[in-house]
């Protein structure tokens, strides 16, 4: 049963099957009439004909259906272009805000004090009131009394 859909796309798989069934009856339609009248003579030759008439058609309707579909992924859309503007606006500000004005490679412990500088003094973040330091040493805490309880049983 078919759906309401915003777009074409669950439709796609059938127009495709029709214009493929369109390439086949065309191609035998334009054989058959070739000449003007519709003599229909089922000899070999004819048949053999008809079916070469058909491939070669098949064969031209798949490379011309893979050529556009080639073509056509490569040609970006306004809305894709203004998306990927907005999506890199959006990390050119967010390496702004932490301090780096490039794609400067950082090591942890350079990422991690700038943005310490970045947050200030309050220390309220991710990382809470202690800081990374403070969490990193909670987090010991927390695993060692959990291993011992461990080994205790």
């Amino acid at each position: 049963m078919p759906q309401r859909a915003d777009s074409i796309g669950p439709w796609l798989s059938n127009i495709t099957f029709l214009s493929w069934l369109g390439t086949l009856t065309t191609s035998t339609l334009v054989y058959l009439f070739e000449g003007g009248d519709f003599n229909l003579k089922f000899d070999k030759t004819t048949i053999i004909s008809l079916l070469v008439t058909i491939l070669v058609a098949e064969h031209g309707y798949w490379v011309v259906d893979r050529a556009i579909g080639t073509l056509s992924a490569r040609i970006r859309t306004t809305g894709e272009i203004n998306v990927r503007k907005e999506e890199f606006s959006v990390r050119r500000r967010y390496l702004q805000n932490i301090g780096l004005s490039g794609a400067q490679g950082l090591t942890g412990n350079q990422t991690e004090s700038r943005r310490e500088r970045v947050l200030g003094e309050d220390r309220i973040g991710f990382w809470g009131e202690k800081g990374v330091e403070g969490s990193v040493v909670q987090g010991r805490e927390i695993l060692s009394s959990g291993w011992e309880k461990k080994k205790a049983q």
